[in-house]
């Protein structure tokens, strides 16, 4: 079968379609017949890792129907509808892919695979910054930055589904997304430093790192908590010590519980999934250029034939 690699990083990514063996279950596995991948920062930032040595074959989402099942398995038959996470550089950007089985759920029949797969690891990411990490409760703010990405048009939602006040930070050609979404307040950071804007929240959701996340800090109340799914600097213990900061990265375990959670609120339409770029497999590598630049609205899916 033909499969997506990323075979060189420095000075540039190098991207081949490579022919390789279909993959076989092995204990704890099942081997789906993917319908949908998708594309995450995760496919290109991890490549090169000790975990993920080149050549790297991205894709982490996968949904599509089980066509088999390894040692162990239960639950899960040929033919059925499924969604869950390939292991790092395992490759799901291909028309077979291995998921591990304590990751994979069951999609419900009102749920599509495109939608599927956008929640195996966006809104995963998601869910478990904000309800697991950040305990998000009902009354609290939030503020949520690049709210018109994967995991934040998935954050906005999922505060909003838990009764929080949402306050999101987006470029204009966002705002009308967001306030679709649930957005109590939406701020243009291309106009006005956020943390002018807003004061005393309880939670704030960095989903860009850098300077975004130490600004971030005078956004908090004290005692509020951040949570941050991308790379930071380190910042001024004082500051964290004397207002009782509660800073945390997110290092998310995809398991299929969670997955299963968020299955129910997209098919009761409670939550929905923002599809902004879909793409067939022979677009694959063109997309992830694409969603190398940044500034990408939604989710990024790959169809397989």
């Amino acid at each position: 079968m033909q499969q997506v690699r990323i075979t060189a990083i420095d000075p540039d990514y190098r991207f081949e379609v490579a022919e390789v063996p279909e993959p076989a279950p092995e204990k704890g596995q099942v081997l789906v017949r993917v319908a949908t991948s998708g594309i995450n920062p995760a496919d290109w930032k991890m490549a090169g890792a000790d975990f993920a040595p080149l050549p790297h074959a991205p894709g982490l989402d996968v949904a599509g129907t089980v066509a088999a099942v390894g040692e162990g398995v239960t639950g899960f038959s040929a033919g059925d509808r499924v969604a869950g996470q390939a292991p790092m550089g395992a490759g799901a950007l291909s028309p077979y892919a291995i998921t591990r089985a304590r990751t994979t759920a069951a999609i419900p029949p009102e749920v599509g695979f495109d939608n599927a797969a956008t929640l195996v690891t966006s809104g995963q990411a998601a869910w478990a910054a904000l309800i697991e990490e950040a305990e998000l409760a009902p009354g609290q703010s939030v503020l949520i930055h690049g709210g018109g990405g994967a995991v934040g048009s998935f954050a906005v939602q999922i505060a909003r589904h838990a009764g929080a006040r949402v306050i999101a930070t987006a470029s204009p050609r966002h705002h009308d997304l967001l306030r679709e979404l649930g957005a109590d307040e939406i701020i243009d950071y291309t106009a006005t430093p956020f943390e002018q804007a807003v004061r005393d929240v309880d939670v704030v959701l960095d989903t860009i790192g850098g300077d975004t996340f130490l600004r971030s800090i005078d956004a908090l109340r004290d005692g509020g908590t951040m949570v941050t799914i991308a790379w930071f600097d380190a910042p001024p213990r004082a500051a964290i010590e004397d207002r009782h900061l509660r800073v945390r990265q997110l290092s998310m375990r995809p398991n299929g519980e969670r997955l299963s959670t968020l299955l129910r609120l997209v098919a009761s339409g409670a939550i929905q999934p923002v599809i902004g770029t879909r793409v067939p497999l022979a677009g694959a590598i063109d997309a992830m250029r694409q969603s190398m630049r940044g500034h990408n609205r939604g989710n990024v899916v790959v169809t397989v034939p």
